[in-house]
């Protein structure tokens, strides 16, 4: 009986990288399914993953006794992966660091990777100098040039590796990321490290194992985005079936049937409600008594000054606050029970309102009370006093054409402080927080509006540039949001 014994060198260099890029395919199958969170940066990601594994697919083919094709496949694999896929890499982690990304800098990097690939090219792979050293003539003819070191070629790619992936993600890393963002950039660093280590010691054990390790780390991202999805998912819907639960036992004898029609009402005010959960989601204690008379006074015509209807509305902007503070986050350091319990208390208390102005009373004191509620340890007071200035100021002026210096006039400080300030309690620039408003509220928009309505209600000059804006942000175009939301993705 013949055992064939695997070598050391075999599982380094051909096992581990095939067992890597069917990870590196899973995980790819997983962003393609859940590419609405990674956004714009989707496509670059999916091109880098594509051509990672095609490319630790190459010793394995080395390997294989295919002899006619090894070359070409060697020096393809290189060319796709270090003209292609690593300057998409670059580009999908800049994007989802919300890293501001000129024309320039999309076009440098695939010109630096096509500059080595070329130089790559016109020097001889590893895999033709360790197997036709006594063979010269076998290589293909642009392979002969004697004049270039071969091995220029492998500290040449530790030199591309370090400009285009290395000193990049250090720098991203100081900045305030998602962990989800972190990850993957450790991932980077991973790969980074044992390709450069391998290359400048020529150790391709080294080279394709360990940087194999990004499979592992990327696959393990993966598997927590999937396990804290479904926890929070089951989480809200606990959440949800408790605050039904308390909505509906608040009145034992209403029908809410009538309520609700077949079709939407687009008299209802959708932008009055939108504007109070924005205003107490990002605790803007000093906007809420004029978001919440706004609303309540277009209520008022919506239900034509009946009570009755006038009640299950009101009780339905409650449900809306207690569920938006709970299920946005708002409640880390707060009892969600005694909250629910708040709810169904006021829910009651609306049921047994005399007047229309008494529901008026209990819906800005709850919306006020849960403004107040913080996710984060207060700030120095100056600071937070500063920050909530500058939010009311956009929130009251998002649909005009403002700017930094509009915002610094009111405010009254200086605009280094204000930017400074603004970024550190926020990890957000006031650009990145005004366009954050501006895309909210039109998703809101866009569904009882045209996409140009909606452009220049939430203040874009042209529809043109805000659908360049919103496809960034959301993901998908306006007109695709607009589809989506009446097939119900």
């Amino acid at each position: 009986m013949i055992i064939d014994e695997i070598s050391w060198n075999i599982m380094f260099r051909g096992v581990i990288p095939f067992g890597s890029a069917n990870i590196f395919l899973m995980v790819l199958i997983y962003f393609t399914l859940a590419r609405f969170r990674l956004g714009t940066s989707y496509p670059y990601y999916a091109t880098f993953i594509v051509c990672f594994i095609i490319f630790l697919l190459g010793p394995l083919i080395n390997m294989m006794q295919v002899d006619s094709i090894k070359h070409a496949y060697d020096i393809t694999r290189n060319i796709l992966l270090f003209a292609i896929g690593v300057p998409c890499l670059l580009l999908g982690l800049l994007t989802q660091s919300k890293v501001v990304i000129s024309k320039a800098m999309i076009i440098l990097p695939f010109v630096f990777g096509f500059m080595w690939s070329i130089f790559f090219v016109l020097t001889m792979p590893l895999y033709a100098i360790s197997q036709n050293s006594m063979n010269q003539q076998t290589l293909p003819e642009l392979l002969q040039i004697e004049r270039i070191n071969p091995e220029l070629a492998y500290y040449s790619q530790a030199v591309l590796i370090t400009l285009l992936l290395i000193i990049p993600s250090i720098i991203m890393l100081q900045k305030k990321l998602d962990k989800y963002v972190v990850v993957h950039i450790y991932g980077v660093l991973t790969l980074c490290f044992f390709m450069c280590i391998g290359n400048i010691f020529k150790q391709w054990e080294i080279y394709y194992a360990g940087s194999s390790l990004t499979a592992l780390v990327w696959g393990w991202a993966v598997y927590r985005d999937i396990l804290l999805t479904h926890q929070k998912l089951h989480q809200h819907s606990q959440y949800q079936r408790a605050l039904a639960q308390a909505q509906f036992s608040a009145s034992a004898k209403t029908s809410f049937t009538e309520y609700y029609p077949d079709k939407l009402n687009e008299s209802y005010p959708f932008r009055d409600r939108e504007a109070l959960l924005e205003a107490v989601f990002t605790h803007s204690t000093g906007f809420i008594k004029q978001r919440t008379d706004n609303l309540l006074a277009a209520l008022k015509t919506f239900t034509q000054n009946q009570v009755d209807t006038y009640q299950i509305r009101a009780k339905e902007i409650l449900f809306m606050l207690f569920d938006s503070v709970i299920f946005q986050g708002n409640t880390v350091n707060n009892n969600i029970k005694s909250l629910l319990q708040q709810l169904e208390q006021q829910g009651q208390n609306i049921e047994k309102a005399p007047s229309i102005e008494d529901i008026d009373n209990i819906i800005f004191e709850q919306a006020y009370l849960l403004s107040q509620l913080k996710n984060k340890e207060p700030q120095n007071e100056a600071d937070a006093a500063l920050i909530d200035s500058i939010k009311q100021y956009i929130l009251g002026h998002y649909d005009s054409n403002i700017s930094i210096n509009d915002v610094i006039s009111v405010v009254g400080a200086s605009r280094s402080h204000i930017m400074k300030t603004f970024k550190t309690v926020t990890s957000k620039t006031i650009n990145q927080y005004l366009t954050d408003v501006r895309i909210g509220k039109a998703k809101s928009l866009l569904l009882t509006q045209s996409i140009t309505e909606t452009a220049y209600d939430v203040g874009f000059n042209n529809s043109a540039y805000f659908s360049t804006v919103f496809k960034q942000q959301v993901g998908i175009t306006p007109k695709a949001f607009q589809q989506n939301s009446k097939l119900g993705i």
